[in-house]
């Protein structure tokens, strides 16, 4: 699995919203956390602000290349649940692009 090369397009996909004001964060979680040799594939939670149609678009093209499932929640939901903190999710972006290898 490549899931260096998922989280960097993830990223650059984010860098790409980001300057057309879309407000999103990304989070990884489930069993490539816990053992990346052992995951099937990998599991992306989307917090987001307003509305997902640019997000997807975004994520629906490079999950033409990669296998990878989303969650979308807004910030509210996510509050609500405790998702983060319950599925230990780390935040793979917004972050600077020269942190990600």
């Amino acid at each position: 699995m490549e899931a260096t090369n998922i989280i960097n397009k993830i990223s650059n996909a984010l860098w790409d919203l980001n300057s057309n004001n879309v407000e999103a964060f990304f989070y990884l979680f489930g069993s490539y956390i816990v053992d990346p040799n052992k995951a099937n594939d990998i599991d992306i939670l989307v917090i987001y602000k307003k509305d997902t149609i640019e997000i997807q678009n975004k994520l629906n093209k490079i999950h033409e290349s990669y296998l990878f499932h989303v969650i979308y929640l807004t910030e509210y939901e996510e509050r609500e649940f405790n998702f983060i903190s319950q599925q230990k999710a780390l935040k793979i972006a917004p972050v600077p692009r020269a942190t990600l290898h």
